[in-house]
């Protein structure tokens, strides 16, 4: 997966889900790369289910950088590290949320973080919750 595959699949991933992945009970505050109701976090999206382990959510917040070397066998879904923290903290964000789905600072950030990464910026005009991340 390219970099920019990988941009384009969380991106797709964080409109149609339409919120973050969280915890419940006392974990409730707590974003998870696999939260309540099937939810994934930015970097869960990219995590197929046979390779998830709930000790994954445990190292998360040590960052990505700690969990990708905790866990090696993520090393070929995540072709960016720079780019995956960043799309994490995206993710992690409240800000960048409101009821309706990715807030438009939400947008604007994942925006920013394309052309910071040397991407090609989401189109967020040309997609919906029902079409985006087709293939999920």
């Amino acid at each position: 997966m390219t970099k920019q595959e990988f941009y384009d699949k969380i991106c797709a991933h964080l409109v149609k889900q339409g919120c973050r992945s969280m915890g419940e009970g006392p974990l409730s505050t707590a974003c998870l790369y696999r939260g309540a109701n099937g939810r994934k976090c930015a970097i869960g999206a990219v995590i197929p289910d046979d390779i998830y382990t709930e000790e994954m959510d445990a190292a998360a917040d040590t960052g990505i950088r700690y969990v990708i070397e905790e866990f090696p066998q993520l090393k070929p879904f995540i072709p960016d590290v720079r780019l995956a923290s960043f799309l994490q903290g995206a993710h992690d964000d409240f800000v960048n949320w409101c009821d309706n789905g990715l807030s438009d600072a939400g947008k604007y950030q994942l925006q920013r973080i394309a052309v910071s990464c040397d991407l090609k910026p989401y189109n967020f005009e040309n997609c919906g919750r029902a079409q985006a991340g087709e293939g999920d």
